[in-house]
């Protein structure tokens, strides 16, 4: 039986007489297959025939490889038949013969078709793998073997020994298969007839397996052991045994090349990538030392100049000393030789001069006095416009709280009153306040001209109600007067449902009602109330109505964007257990005492708390200050002014301009303050008690907080509070604090205080607040799917707003 091979991808044989050939391109080499047909004849009568008759068909002789004599000779094309027994005639025996050849060829020839095609798939299939990374996962794990072919025709396309190793390939091949091909093909016999029906098979050829770590070795070991089973099906095993036991050597050889390849392309890899560390290493050592010497040189020629510069500024200053002390030994001379002279006349100077200096301090006295006196002037004045404006809000708080109130008493009357008059009144003293005008805006008027029906005036209506909607719980929707007395009659008959009942049924949905309304759940009770159809939801619709208008008048009474710290300043807000609200007026305890320096009154000031007192005798010395003369406007009367030796008279509008640069150039001394000893120590007090604030996280358990700015730039970025717990940073509470620039903190003042004090460093704490339903967590797929249900929705709403567009456009034209 003829074998059908499958090539490898890289394979290339030669071509079979009779044969076509496809080439397949991969990579400069071109993988060529053939289609051939070989008919050769397996039975023991055409053998025997051939040795007996002729007159036949020429025979060729088979060539040895080596020099080795011809051997047993086959027959080629033979058209002749072999008789089998006495009584066939010529005919019958060729006919015979006929049929057995055409039908061999026909199953060699589908064989063959189906290998080419299997081998040529199989090769464009490696071929299509190292382009496609996807394909070639599917390919190398449905596909036995294909993951070790793959490789190897990649590790050759890296290496660069492909083409060479194809075209040794492809010559080896083609001599090998010509020689193989012409010895078995090159000469016939003729038919020689044999009496016996008895077939003698030779005995099959033994090949030794070549143990090769190469596909295309082992794919080409495959093919010639395939070979050697055709030659030994066929009866030609002897005659081809030394041509594959040569194509085995050659095979055995060509593994070796492939592995003395592989091995010296590491070799020489490896003596490269060797050749190029050492080339590199002696660079950096080159670099290394000309760095070295570089720095060397440099540190000489500093040391030098720097030796040059301290013998000169030393001569120099010798010179300046020496100068300085002849002039004061002239001076002290000269003034040694005065001093009889201005003893004689010390004792008249000395009463001028006492009598001027009296008047001199007198009047010093006076004008800081003055300056005194105008500082408080500006003081009470502001504290007089900061009270007036207090008094404003507070006045308008009042008023707002005086109708709320008014407004939530006429509601809430145990009777129905008309609100009409309070409603007009709570509005006017609303003003421009948008929010509160909507809030008040959405009670309808009608419900204010005529009032609303109290809670109790609500369930005993629903009594009368529930005994109406109880006879007309049967009727259906279109029925006449008979459906109404027979629901009339029927409803004497059915059982009163109380309390939480289950059931849609008209029973169990008023007795939920009357549950709620029992205990004071109206909305609640609204809502089931609502549940009904047919006649009953007639006959509750009116009920309906008043508890709906009752509750959203209720609604926005209790609104807290209606009543809240902001509306109401200097009154307390509470709400009771029903929901009303109650206000207290609280006592406004602002500080009514006036400061006696501008240090003392900057502190005292709203807003101004995170704010530390800087020493005088740090303001005092101007090191401290240097640079700040070029970042402060009118820096000379602000530093004046913060130090409280401002003696120029000034005017209103200049005053205040010199009173804006004293705050910026205090919050700029400040910053450079707190990181000194003294200033991390007064900061440490108010750090100690939380005056700056505690942490809005939960999970810091109300840990201080530190003021911190983003910059050290003014103008930049306001304060912000830094967590020394969670590392984090928030907004000040109070929006007096958001006004206060950052830069008065600067981005070092937390850091330094707990480099200073590292045992006040809490513990970083790394718990997090992991969200859950129902005990469990949400995984991440959840969250994945969160997120396209959310982009879904917003596509589909820019599709809808699309699509109401172009119909607008179509209905409306261009407007």
């Amino acid at each position: 039986m003829l074998r059908g091979s499958r090539i490898a991808s890289r394979c290339v044989t030669g071509p079979l007489p009779g044969s076509s050939a496809v080439s397949l391109p991969i990579k400069g080499v071109y993988i060529r297959t053939y289609k051939t047909s070989l008919n050769v004849k397996n039975s023991k009568a055409s053998k025997e025939a051939t040795k007996q008759s002729s007159g036949e068909p020429s025979k060729k002789d088979i060539k040895q490889p080596a020099g080795k004599a011809s051997r047993e000779s086959v027959q080629k094309n033979s058209t002749e038949t072999v008789k089998k027994h006495s009584q066939e005639s010529p005919n019958e025996a060729g006919e015979s013969a006929g049929t057995r050849k055409k039908g061999f060829g026909r199953f060699a020839k589908v064989v063959l078709a189906v290998t080419v095609l299997s081998t040529t798939a199989y090769g464009g299939a490696v071929y299509y793998s190292l382009r496609d990374d996807k394909f070639r996962r599917h390919f190398t794990s449905s596909i036995p073997g294909a993951d070790r072919a793959v490789g190897y025709v990649e590790t050759l396309d890296k290496e660069g020994n492909w083409n060479k190793l194809s075209n040794d390939v492809v010559r080896y091949s083609r001599e090998k298969y010509n020689d193989f091909v012409s010895k078995i093909t090159g000469q016939s016999s003729p038919v020689i007839k044999k009496d016996t029906n008895e077939d003698r098979m030779p005995a099959p050829q033994t090949v030794q397996k070549v143990s090769a770590t190469e596909p295309i070795i082992e794919h080409l070991s495959r093919i010639i052991n395939e070979l050697a089973d055709i030659l030994s099906n066929e009866g030609l095993s002897e005659a081809g045994s030394q041509i594959i036991s040569k194509a085995r050597e050659e095979l055995n050889t060509l593994d070796e090349d492939i592995k003395r390849i592989k091995n010296d392309g590491q070799t020489l890899l490896k003596r490269q990538l060797n050749d190029q560390t050492e080339k590199f290493n002696k660079l950096l050592e080159s670099n290394e030392k000309a760095m070295s010497d570089y720095i060397q040189d440099m540190e000489i020629r500093i040391k030098d100049q720097y030796e040059k510069e301290k013998i000169q500024i030393q001569s120099e200053a010798q010179k300046v000393l020496t100068t300085e002390l002849s002039q004061q030994a002239v001076k002290h001379m000269e003034r040694l030789k005065d001093e009889l002279v201005r003893q004689a006349a010390e004792l008249q100077r000395r009463w001028i001069r006492s009598v001027r200096a009296q008047v001199e301090k007198e009047r010093g006295g006076r004008l800081a006095r003055l300056d005194y006196i105008t500082l408080r002037l500006k003081t009470l004045e502001r504290l007089a416009m900061d009270n007036v404006e207090h008094l404003d809000h507070s006045l308008k708080g009042h008023k707002l709280w005086v109708a709320v109130y008014a407004l939530q008493q006429t509601v809430m009357q145990p009777r129905r009153t008309p609100f009409i008059n309070e409603l007009y009144t709570l509005k006017k003293v609303a003003g421009d306040d948008e929010l509160i005008n909507v809030v008040v805006g959405s009670i309808d008027e009608t419900a204010a001209l005529h009032g609303i029906c109290s809670l109790s005036d609500l369930r005993n209506r629903f009594k009368v109600v529930r005994e109406e909607i109880r006879r007309a719980s049967l009727v259906p929707e279109n029925g006449g007067v008979f459906a109404h007395a027979l629901s009339l009659l029927l409803s004497k008959f059915m059982f009163r449902k109380n309390g939480l009942v289950p059931g849609n049924d008209v029973e169990a949905i008023l007795g939920r009602v009357g549950y709620y309304l029992g205990e004071g759940d109206l909305d609640s009770a609204a809502r089931e109330l609502n549940q009904l159809t047919g006649w009953s939801k007639v006959l509750a619709n009116d009920w309906i109505a008043a508890a709906r208008s009752h509750l959203e008048v209720k609604q926005a009474l209790q609104n807290p964007i209606v009543i809240n710290d902001d509306n109401i300043e200097g009154v307390k807000v509470q709400r009771d257990a029903n929901g009303d609200v109650k206000m207290e007026e609280m006592s406004n305890s602002s500080d009514s005492e006036y400061t006696k320096y501008w240090i003392d009154w900057f502190l005292s000031a709203k807003g101004n708390e995170y704010f530390c007192e800087v020493d005088d005798e740090y303001i005092l010395d101007r090191f401290n200050l240097t640079g700040l003369n070029t970042e402060v406007q009118h820096y000379v009367q602000a530093l004046d002014m913060i130090t409280d030796s401002l003696e120029e008279e000034l005017d209103d509008e200049m005053r205040e301009l010199v009173e804006k640069s004293a705050r910026h150039l205090y919050g700029l001394i400040h910053a450079r303050f707190i990181i000194t000893g003294r200033g991390l120590s007064k900061m440490l007090d108010k750090y100690k008690k939380a005056e700056f604030g505690r942490c809005p996280r939960v999970l810091c358990q109300v840990q201080p907080l530190l003021p911190v700015g983003l910059s050290d730039q003014p103008y930049a970025n306001p304060v912000k509070l830094y967590c020394p717990r969670c590392e984090d940073i928030y907004n000040p509470k109070s929006t007096r604090h958001t006004s206060i620039d950052g830069a008065y903190y600067g981005s070092t003042f937390p850091h330094m205080l707990f480099q200073a004090y590292p045992h006040l460093l809490p513990p970083k704490n790394n718990e997090r607040y992991v969200p859950k339903i129902f005990g469990f967590s949400i995984h991440n797929i959840a969250r994945q799917h969160r997120w396209q249900d959310h982009d879904t929705g917003s596509h589909d709403w820019r599709l809808s707003e699309t699509f109401l567009q172009r119909c607008g456009r179509e209905v409306w034209g261009d407007k």
